[in-house]
C-alpha cells in the first residue's frame, strides 16, 4: 500500500448570500431537520488550519477542500497540494443541493485521486503541534481508540449516534468483537477512560463508543465497505437535505474498522474538543491553544449570537500566537 496521506477539508461559508437564498428555496423543513445558524457559522479560523498542516504535517500529500461552490477569502488557488472539489465534483445529482454534512461526509471517498489513507477534518478542527504521520497510520491501520461509551438518545445528535449503534449491533457481535481483538480493546495507554469499557462488559451488545472529535484518519476502502453493508440506510440519510434525528454519520464507518479491529490504538489524551458556549469557554479554549498542549483540537460552537464576536476574536488571537506567518496557501494580506 502507498504510504500517501491525504487531509480532507469540509468547510461552508454561512454567510454566504447565494448559499442562503437556495438553502432558504428547500423550506420548510422537516420537524427534527437541525437548522440552527451555528451549524454554518464561519469563525474565520480556516487560515490557522491551512497554517498548520503546512507548519505541522508537511509531510502530507495534498490537501481536499471541499465546498458547496463559493470559496474562502485570499485562498491561493494555484498552491500545488491544493485541490478544491465542489460537492457536484463528487456527489451525485441525485443528492444536490445538501445543506447537510452527513451526505457530504459519506460521499469523501469519491473525491478525484484521494489517496486510500486520508484524515478528515472538519473546518473547526485544527493542528497545534507538529504530527508525524504514524500520529495517524500506523503499516496502512488508521490509529484509533477502541472504548465502549453508553449513548441515551436525548437530542438530534446522540439519535444519529444511536442509529450508528443499531447497524453496528445488526453486523458485530460485542462477544466476539472484544474476544478477537482483546489487545486493541485492553490498553492501558487508555487510562482511566478504561473503566468505561471494563464497566459496560455485562451488557450484551455495543452501547456506544468513545468519540473523540478530533480529525480522524479513514481508509476509502472502509467507506466502500460500509456503503456496500449499510446502502440502505446511507441513502435514505444521502437524501435529506437538512440533518436529521434519523441519519446515519460516518462514525460508522469508524465503528466498523474498530469492530474489525482494523486499526492500531493510539493514546486517548492526544486532543482535545473545546465546547464554547461562553466566553469563558472560549478563554478556556485559547489559554489551551496557546500552550500547544495537544497535537488536535476541536473548536466547537454554542455560543449565543450576543457573544459571538468575543469568543471568535478570544480564540482566533491564540491561534495567532501559535501560528502568526501566512501560509503559501493564502495569498497574502489576511482579513481582519
Amino acid at each position: 500500500m502507498s504510504g500517501d496521506i491525504d487531509i480532507v477539508i469540509t468547510w461552508v461559508d454561512g454567510g454566504d448570500k447565494a448559499w442562503l437564498a437556495e438553502k432558504a428555496r428547500y423550506a420548510p423543513l422537516a420537524a427534527d431537520a437541525d437548522d440552527r445558524p451555528l451549524r454554518y457559522r464561519d469563525w474565520g479560523l480556516l487560515r490557522y488550519l491551512f497554517r498548520g498542516i503546512e507548519s505541522f504535517a508537511p509531510w502530507a500529500r495534498n490537501v481536499y477542500l471541499v465546498t458547496h461552490g463559493h470559496l474562502p477569502p485570499r485562498l491561493n488557488l494555484s498552491h500545488p497540494r491544493l485541490r478544491v472539489a465542489r460537492h457536484s465534483d463528487f456527489m451525485p445529482g441525485e443528492y444536490l443541493p445538501t445543506f447537510s454534512s452527513h451526505p457530504i461526509e459519506w460521499h469523501l471517498h469519491r473525491l478525484p485521486g484521494l489517496a486510500e489513507q486520508f484524515v478528515y477534518f472538519n473546518d473547526d478542527m485544527f493542528l497545534t503541534r507538529r504530527a508525524k504521520p504514524s500520529d495517524f497510520f500506523v503499516n496502512g491501520l488508521p490509529r484509533d481508540v477502541a472504548i465502549l461509551n453508553a449513548v441515551a438518545p436525548k437530542d438530534g445528535f446522540s439519535f444519529i449516534a444511536a442509529n450508528n449503534i443499531r447497524a453496528v449491533n445488526a453486523r458485530h457481535s460485542k462477544r466476539e468483537t472484544l474476544k478477537a481483538h482483546r489487545g486493541k480493546w485492553f490498553r492501558l495507554r487508555y487510562g482511566a477512560q478504561l473503566y468505561r469499557t471494563f464497566a459496560l462488559l455485562p451488557w450484551q451488545d455495543f452501547t456506544g463508543f468513545i468519540d473523540t472529535h478530533q480529525p480522524l484518519p479513514y481508509l476509502k476502502s472502509a467507506f466502500a465497505e460500509a456503503w456496500s453493508e449499510n446502502g440502505d440506510i446511507i441513502r435514505k440519510t444521502c437524501q435529506n437535505k437538512f440533518r436529521g434525528e434519523g441519519d446515519v454519520s460516518i462514525w460508522l464507518v469508524r465503528y466498523n474498522q474498530l469492530c474489525k479491529g482494523a486499526f492500531c490504538p493510539a493514546r486517548y489524551r492526544r486532543g482535545k474538543a473545546y465546547w464554547i458556549s461562553s466566553p469563558q469557554d472560549a478563554e478556556a479554549a485559547a489559554r489551551g491553544i496557546a500552550r500547544q498542549k495537544y497535537l488536535t483540537v476541536c473548536v466547537n460552537d454554542g455560543v449565543p449570537e450576543a457573544d459571538f464576536a468575543r469568543a471568535r476574536a478570544v480564540v482566533g488571537s491564540a491561534f495567532e500566537k501559535i501560528l502568526p506567518n501566512v501560509s503559501a496557501f493564502e495569498t497574502g494580506e489576511q482579513p481582519p
